[in-house]
């Protein structure tokens, strides 16, 4: 199993993750767009803080 990463790690992925969605899909405030942005990033929080094996 490989370790958990770091809390300063798991923002950076967040950050450039929301970068390059927002580069490929456009501006997240438009609401059909933000809505899915924001599923798409909570999926991202819960994969990135789930336990190692899950």
């Amino acid at each position: 199993m490989k370790p958990a990463p770091e809390s300063s790690e798991l923002e950076a992925v967040r950050a450039r993750t929301v970068d390059l969605f927002i580069m490929l899909c456009g501006n997240p405030d438009d609401s059909a767009l933000g809505a899915e942005t924001d599923r798409a990033l909570a999926e991202l929080d819960r994969l990135l803080t789930a336990p190692p094996g899950d």
